[in-house]
């Protein structure tokens, strides 16, 4: 009677081959330099991390598909989140990890309206300066791999000279 079984080594080589083909045919359809999944970016003031909302961000090859993510207005978003109290003309340091070509923070003037405050290169130092004037402020960081990988960030401060809170 013949063995219909299949020896552990074979077995193995069995299970590695497709295996190894599989991560080798990922690499190669993977862009370079850009992340599996849409990296979340760390902002911090004086070391406390800032709370972030997840804004609309593309994430997908052009040829083989992927995801989006479709937030609505950043300014809706932003305005029911809490704040972090900054001082005028301050720091907050950020990262996003894996390098985007480009970054810009948006500052939110109402539903519909926002201005770039700040763009930033490869670089460039990752902080942004906070505003000079004091009220509350929505803002967005976004990353850009390419066309079709960004993400966006949206998160809420509230500048005062004093040692003010966020009631929000």
């Amino acid at each position: 009677m013949k063995n219909i079984f299949i020896s552990g080594s074979k077995k193995l080589v069995l299970i590695l081959i497709p295996l190894s083909l599989l991560f080798l045919a990922i690499f190669l359809i993977a862009p370079k330099g850009i992340p599996l999944t849409p990296p979340t970016p760390e902002l911090k003031y004086n070391d406390i991390k800032i709370n972030l909302s997840q804004g609309e961000y593309n994430w997908f090859n052009k040829d083989h598909g992927g995801n989006s993510f479709l937030a609505g207005s950043s300014y809706n978003v932003g305005d029911k989140m809490k704040c972090i109290t900054t001082k005028p003309e301050d720091k907050i340091a950020f990262n996003f990890g894996e390098k985007p070509k480009t970054i810009k923070v948006l500052l939110w003037t109402d539903y519909n309206r926002a201005i770039v405050y700040k763009s930033y290169g490869t670089d460039d130092v990752k902080e942004i300066i906070t505003p000079k004037a004091e009220g509350e402020y929505v803002m967005e960081i976004v990353g850009e791999w390419d066309e079709t990988h960004n993400t966006s960030h949206i998160f809420k401060i509230k500048v005062t000279a004093s040692n003010g809170i966020c009631l929000k």
